[in-house]
C-alpha cells in the first residue's frame, strides 16, 4: 500500500545519482555478433520519467567486454 509520498511503505524518493554512478557510455546502438546483449537506458527517458525500473522499454544492443566493464 502506498505511503504518503506514493512509494511503498519504507521507500524513500532519492536522486538517480544517489543510488547509481552515471556515466556517458560509448556503446552505440547497434547489435554485432558475439557481444553480449545489453539494454540501454537513454539521457531522455531519465529525463522525462520520474522514475526508472525494470518495466521501461529500454533499447536492446550489444557491448563488448571493454564497453561493459566502463
Amino acid at each position: 500500500m502506498p505511503h504518503d509520498n506514493g512509494l511503498p511503505k519504507g521507500w524513500a524518493k532519492r536522486s538517480i545519482g544517489d543510488v547509481a554512478t552515471v556515466r556517458f557510455s560509448s556503446v552505440d546502438k547497434k547489435s554485432v555478433a558475439g557481444e553480449k546483449s545489453v539494454h540501454l537506458c537513454n539521457y531522455m527517458e531519465v529525463w522525462k520519467n520520474p522514475y526508472i525500473d525494470d518495466d521501461m522499454p529500454f533499447m536492446e544492443a550489444t557491448a563488448n567486454a571493454r564497453e561493459i566493464k566502463q
